[in-house]
């Protein structure tokens, strides 16, 4: 695949596909058929053992692809999810942010990113997020919930009201 169609927005795995490819890439990466160049690879591990909840195994395989040199949003965005499973709150929004300069035009970014705020607490720039990510893709419904929701909690409900409208 291209970096442009590794950069799209992230495919969460099913449990079980996930299961079967953690299973798969741990067997090669224990008889030391992975290389470290592969960075490929290490994303596909990385998304497997996230959709598994693996959060430390999965910020490893991030790292390892960006070692590789695999430097798309998809890897970042893995690596912020992994992140944030862990508690690691700075680590997650620097990796959000990295996200989000690979590729500004992708709204789902801004949605994570702002889903990972809310999630903090941190409603007004959640607010902001998900208002970036309606201006690259206006029909996006689940930005649209979320900005009205968090515009209740900070006391907008005017406005939250006209989201929850529309």
């Amino acid at each position: 695949r291209s970096p442009a169609e590794l950069a799209q927005p992230r495919v969460h795995l099913p449990a079980m596909v996930g299961g079967v490819v953690h299973h798969v890439l741990h067997d090669l990466e224990q008889a030391g058929m992975l290389s470290a160049s592969d960075g490929e690879v290490w994303r596909m591990l990385g998304e497997a053992r996230l959709a598994l909840g693996h959060f430390a195994e999965a910020e490893a395989a991030f790292e390892a692809a960006l070692r590789a040199k695999l430097e798309v949003a998809a890897v970042y965005r893995g690596l912020a999810d992994a992140q944030a499973g862990l508690g690691q709150v700075e680590k997650a929004l620097e990796s959000y942010g990295n996200c989000i300069r690979m590729r500004l035009d992708n709204p789902r970014s801004y949605l994570a990113r702002g889903t990972f705020l809310a999630r903090q607490k941190r409603y007004q720039d959640a607010i902001e997020d998900y208002g970036r990510a309606l201006m690259l893709e206006p029909e996006l419904a689940e930005a649209l919930y979320k900005r009205g929701f968090a515009l209740g909690l900070v006391g907008k409900f005017d406005q939250a009201e006209r989201d929850r409208e529309l």
